[in-house]
């Protein structure tokens, strides 16, 4: 079976918080890809960020492999931007391709953005396997 075969998707729960803030924690210090945060958030903020989601995100679906989340996928209000994080053990291509292709065939939207980190070869690689162009870089400065 192929990554795609063992992936399924559901809504978010107020629930998966905890395992959602151990993911950000390994993206922030471990990975050092997030784009999003400069510093871990304290749990508190953590639970308001998401509690918040339904004013940000057109949807967030929870990724599972096995019945277990292994990561997330949103889709931003306003221009569709594409977000996918999991944990480090999912971090290939492969699997973001399966879930490149959940999107495409189920969001119903004929354009997506997708903001990545440069240093995200994975994704970027998927991301291009899939047709996406790169149309801008952002850039950002601090006093």
């Amino acid at each position: 079976m192929n990554m795609r075969d063992n992936l399924s998707y559901r809504a978010m729960l107020d629930t998966d918080y905890g395992w959602l803030y151990n993911l950000l924690d390994e993206r922030m210090i471990r990975l050092n890809i997030n784009i999003s945060h400069r510093r871990m958030p304290a749990w508190d903020e953590h639970v308001l960020f998401w509690e918040s989601r339904l004013y940000r995100y057109k949807s967030v679906e929870v990724i599972e492999f096995g019945g277990k989340p292994c990561g997330y996928l949103y889709l931003s209000k306003g221009l569709h931007e594409l977000g996918v994080q999991c944990f480090a053990s999912f971090d290939t291509k492969e699997f973001y391709l399966a879930v490149i292709d959940h999107v495409l065939e189920t969001c119903g939207l004929a354009e997506i953005l997708a903001n990545v980190n440069p240093r995200h070869d994975a994704l970027i690689e998927a991301l291009r396997a899939r047709g996406f162009d790169v149309c801008q870089h952002t850039y950002r400065g601090t006093k």
